[in-house]
C-alpha cells in the first residue's frame, strides 16, 4: 500500500499508536490524507520520521485534534505538505523543522494568529509569537484564510525557489513589494477579471492592493489595464521597468494613484 486516505472519523475518536494508525509506519506510504474528522483526538505524530518514503501529506480540519501536534516531526523525505484548522493555532507551532525536501507548502490559516512570515535562515533575532517560518526551499507555496496578514513582500525575497502560479493571496494583502529579476514576467493581470488561463508570463495580482512597488521587470511594457483593475490602488512605484514608458499617461481620470518612478 502507497496511498491512505482518511476522513470523517466518528465512531472511534481516541486511535492509539497500536490500534489506531500505528499500522501506517508498516508500509511504504507515498501519500497520506487524513481530513474533516471533527471527533479525531490523537494521532502518533512520534512515527512520523519512521515514515521514510511518504512524500505527500494531507492534514486538515481536524479542529479536536491533540494540542501537542504539529510538535516539529516530519518524515524526512517529505516534499508536499497541506496543513491548517487544526486544534493548536498556527502561532503556536513554533519552529517546525521542515525537512529540505519540502518545497511544495499549502497552508489553511483561518483562527491561526498569524499576521506575518518569515524565512528560518534570515532570522538573526527571536522570531515574534504571531510570524509563521517557512522552510527556505519552497518551489511553490499556497495561503489560505489568513486574515491579519498584510505583506509578503520581505518573504517573497527570501525564497529563491519559489515558481508563482495563482498564488491565493489572502484578501487582506493591502501592500505588495516585487523584485522581478530574472522573473520571466512579461505582464500582470487581476485574478477575478480573467476569464482565460492566464499566460505563464504573466503575474496574478490580488484585487485588494493599496500599494504596489515593482523592480527590476525589465520586459513589462505596460501597466495600463491591470491599473483600472486594482479599485483600491492609492500607491505605485517602479524602479528597473525600462520598457514600461507610458506610466504618466495609462491612469484613469478617476483614479488618485501616487505614481514614482524610480531610475
Amino acid at each position: 500500500m502507497t496511498s491512505f486516505t482518511f476522513s470523517t472519523w466518528q465512531e472511534h475518536p481516541h486511535p492509539t499508536t497500536e490500534k489506531g494508525f500505528g499500522f501506517l509506519q508498516f508500509f511504504c506510504l507515498r501519500y497520506l490524507q487524513i481530513g474533516c474528522c471533527e471527533n479525531l483526538e490523537s494521532f502518533p505524530h512520534e512515527h512520523l520520521q519512521s515514515l521514510t518514503s511518504l512524500e505527500e501529506l494531507f492534514m486538515k480540519d481536524c479542529p479536536s485534534l491533540d494540542y501537542s501536534f504539529p510538535c516539529g516531526l516530519w518524515p524526512p523525505n517529505l516534499s508536499t505538505l497541506s496543513i491548517g484548522r487544526l486544534n493548536k493555532p498556527m502561532s503556536e507551532w513554533g519552529h517546525q523543522n521542515f525537512p529540505t525536501s519540502l518545497v511544495k507548502l499549502n497552508l489553511s490559516g483561518q483562527n491561526s494568529g498569524v499576521v506575518s512570515f518569515a524565512v528560518a535562515q534570515y532570522m538573526r533575532n527571536a522570531v515574534a509569537p504571531s510570524s509563521f517560518l517557512l522552510p527556505p526551499y519552497l518551489v511553490s507555496l499556497e495561503l489560505e484564510g489568513f486574515m491579519d496578514v498584510e505583506s509578503l513582500s520581505e518573504v517573497l525575497q527570501q525564497l529563491p525557489c519559489l515558481k508563482w502560479g495563482h498564488q491565493n493571496f489572502p484578501t487582506s494583502l493591502v501592500k505588495l513589494n516585487l523584485s522581478g529579476q530574472n522573473s520571466g514576467v512579461v505582464s500582470f493581470a487581476v485574478a477575478q477579471y480573467m476569464r482565460n488561463a492566464v499566460a505563464p508570463s504573466s503575474f496574478l495580482l490580488p484585487p485588494s492592493l493599496v500599494s504596489l512597488e515593482l523592480e527590476g521587470f525589465m520586459d513589462v511594457e505596460s501597466l495600463s489595464e491591470v491599473l483600472q483593475q486594482l479599485p483600491c490602488l492609492k500607491h505605485l512605484v517602479t524602479s528597473s521597468c525600462p520598457k514600461l514608458k507610458d506610466l504618466p499617461r495609462q491612469l484613469p481620470p478617476h483614479k488618485d494613484v501616487i505614481v514614482r518612478e524610480v531610475f
